[in-house]
């Protein structure tokens, strides 16, 4: 009995030893050319070139001249679906290790595609274990380097111009985790979604009537014009706030999330992709207005989530759109701690010299009494799922 099992153990062993030396010679000779990759790494490849380009002529336009995201160690993986786990590579840039690991094989791409040396590396790697989690996207060390893990599929590769692509997931991550985290003074006071167990109908009336001052805001022709509405804004923001102040929690996630959100939209300004302020699905631009009516609000999926969290990525984003049109110098003093909606306030107060309107009548010019419905329906949503 003995001998049978040792010789089966045997047998097992040399049948493992095989199969892990298989896979190594076959990462290193089958699709080792950009030309005999498949479709989407070919794509993810295209996504990645063109960031690269972008970021290297641009960078300034984007964020401020000394943030590069080229500079990132990436891991590549492909996945089947979101959280993926099943795969037989990645493909790692910029990751000291691989460049002469028996597991990893370089990639030969076009030149004009400017990118660095990029390694397909096989699954058997144990230091890319992390990629076998269901997860989208981690960040961890290397050795001495902090590397962006990341997954791409069929979704996010196959739309190239949308807020579906891969590139524009991966520069909101790495904007926070390279950025932000490492860069911003007191990072860990933001957060990015709000809690509260209070659903109260005037509150989210007077949030509404802002969402319709802002889209007002994006009509504005001269700084003049944009200041005077923006004032109205600041007005019933403030009310909001005098009268509600737990909610003063959703500046913090509006400078956190709302400047990952603004990356993405100057980015796409520059390449003519479908991705707009305020709001973009499926590569359509909508109006806060848009959403914030009776269907719309009715058919989602997750309200709670949008009311609490995604929201406040779009009007964070929004502000910081209009500061740029108000050429304000904003970016460094969100660095340094200043909360983005207390930043806009102070400009467009400053030097104000016309005269101030009501609450009462900024809110019959917005159309306040017409969200009573749109606000009921948001309090009873929330408070049915919570």
């Amino acid at each position: 009995m003995n001998r049978k099992f040792g010789k089966f153990a045997k047998i097992i062993v040399v049948f493992i030893a095989v199969v892990i030396i298989s896979a190594i010679i076959f990462n290193k000779l089958i699709n080792t050319k950009y030309e005999s990759l498949n479709d989407m790494d070919r794509k993810i490849l295209n996504q990645l070139s063109e960031v690269y380009k972008i970021y290297n002529n641009n960078s300034k336009e984007i964020w401020k001249e000394d943030y590069n995201v080229n500079d990132i160690p990436i891991v590549l993986t492909p996945a089947k679906k979101e959280n993926g786990m099943f795969h037989l590579y990645s493909y790692v840039i910029g990751v000291d290790k691989f460049k002469s690991s028996i597991f990893s094989k370089e990639i030969e791409v076009p030149e004009e595609m400017n990118l660095p040396p990029i390694y397909k590396v096989s699954f058997l790697s144990p230091t890319l274990l992390k990629q076998w989690l269901p997860i989208n996207f981690i960040f961890s060390d290397i050795d001495d380097e902090h590397v962006a893990f990341f997954k791409y599929n069929p979704v996010n590769t196959e739309s190239e111009d949308t807020e579906e692509a891969f590139k524009y997931f991966f520069m909101h991550e790495v904007f926070h985790e390279y950025r932000q985290v490492p860069i911003w003074k007191d990072i860990n006071s933001l957060i990015s979604s709000i809690y509260t167990a209070e659903r109260n109908k005037e509150q989210y009336q007077l949030l509404i009537t802002e969402l319709a001052i802002l889209d007002k805001a994006e009509k504005a022709g001269t700084k003049d014009e944009l200041r005077n509405i923006l004032n109205d804004f600041v007005t019933i923001r403030d009310f909001r706030y005098d009268k509600f102040t737990y909610m003063e929690q959703e500046k913090k996630v509006e400078t956190l999330e709302g400047t990952a959100q603004y990356i993405e939209y100057k980015y796409s300004s520059l390449v003519q992709d479908k991705v707009k302020p305020p709001i973009t699905v499926n590569g359509k631009k909508y109006n806060f207005l848009d959403v914030f009516n009776e269907k719309t609000l009715n058919a989602f999926v997750n309200l709670n989530g949008f009311i609490d969290k995604d929201l406040y990525y779009y009007t964070g984003a929004i502000q910081e759109t209009y500061l740029d049109k108000l050429e304000v110098d904003w970016k460094n003093r969100v660095e340094n701690n200043e909360l983005i909606y207390d930043i806009l306030k102070e400009e467009v107060k400053k030097n104000w010299v016309n005269s101030e309107k009501s609450v009462d009548d900024i809110k019959n010019e917005y159309g306040y009494n017409n969200f009573e419905d749109e606000a009921e329906i948001i309090v009873n949503i929330l408070k049915e799922n919570s």
